[in-house]
């Protein structure tokens, strides 16, 4: 009977650790199914949905469009790098409506308000601008004249060959036309640094009077309109540039993750992540600098790479963490 018992016993020994050792493997293979999962969602991510049962967290809808994208920047920092994930096409057209949007808000509105502050182009140059004539490359005009427009200041007063700056209240930029020279200059606290200066017949050639820009009027709009998308490049370069100053925080941090990234994706990671640094300026200068701009450059300095440590930040490798 103890033999019995001794030869039971053992087979169910046996058949316990076949047991265990089926279990042990069938856990192996779930765990390494698991694993691969989760690799193939990280060297994805940014490409899946909300709802994914091995979300990294910050993943977005690839369908997502401007407006989309734009709301996220600014409100879902921790989005980020799902929005880095978007298709090239789409980072290329987020970029180019923003600089649009920013162009528009800084130059057209407040060109087209001073416009319609004249009454049109053609009252500004009959009626409100007084009577100017060209003659042996010198302007004569009957009195002094100042056009406030976005970013700059035309100011016209022909008494003397080249407009005194010290005469000049106020600050920023200006374009002064004298009897016989047109200068840029930037003026700061009673001081003026002059950026350049052309004789008056390079704009006013003999001959030109006001109705010479009245008859104009069609080109000078063109020329507004060219300004207006030379200015919406200006923007793209300027904002891809501060992008390119942000992304040595963002590879930095992302270079120390497992994220399947790259360094375009920390240049279009920071670049999402200014969308405040971009918008708070402008808005700034359409109000009028109801801000000190130091105060609203470092503010929006500050939200964009706290806004690229909140989205990358947490997959740090937990080694460098501590």
């Amino acid at each position: 009977m103890k033999i019995y018992d001794d030869e039971e016993q053992k087979r169910k020994d046996e058949e316990d650790r076949r047991l265990i050792e089926e279990y042990q493997r069938k856990k192996e293979e779930m765990d390494r199914d698991e694993e691969l999962k989760e690799a193939e969602l990280r060297k994805n991510h940014g490409r899946g949905e909300d709802d994914s049962s091995y979300g990294l967290g910050f993943e977005v809808s690839k369908d997502m469009g401007f407006l989309d994208q734009l709301i996220t920047c600014l409100t879902k920092p921790k989005k980020l790098l799902g929005v880095a994930q978007l298709s090239t096409g789409k980072f290329i057209k987020y970029m180019i409506i923003m600089a649009l949007l920013l162009s528009f808000m800084t130059y057209i509105i407040p060109v087209a308000a001073t416009i319609t502050g004249f009454k049109g182009f053609n009252h500004l140059f009959k009626e409100s601008m007084p009577s100017f004539k060209a003659e042996n490359d010198t302007l004569t005009a009957d009195d002094k004249f100042q056009l406030n427009l976005s970013g700059f200041t035309v100011y016209m007063d022909t008494s003397e060959p080249t407009v005194d700056t010290k005469k000049i209240e106020g600050s920023g930029v200006y374009i002064t036309i004298g009897s016989k020279n047109i200068e840029m200059v930037i003026i700061q606290a009673g001081m003026s640094s002059k950026i350049y200066s052309y004789p008056v017949g390079v704009l006013f050639y003999n001959g030109v009077t006001n109705d010479t820009f009245v008859k104009a009027i069609p080109e000078i709009y063109m020329v507004l309109g060219f300004s207006f998308l030379f200015m919406t490049i200006l923007n793209i370069l300027k904002y891809m540039i501060w992008a390119l100053i942000y992304s040595i925080i963002a590879w930095g941090y992302i270079k120390r993750t497992d994220l399947h990234m790259d360094y375009w994706d920390a240049l279009r990671l920071s670049f999402y992540a200014g969308t405040w640094g971009m918008i708070l300026p402008n808005v700034n200068m359409a109000f009028g600098y109801i801000i000190p701009p130091l105060i609203i450059f470092f503010a929006g300095v500050f939200i964009s790479l706290r806004f690229i440590g909140i989205s990358a930040g947490p997959y740090v490798r937990n080694e460098i963490q501590d």
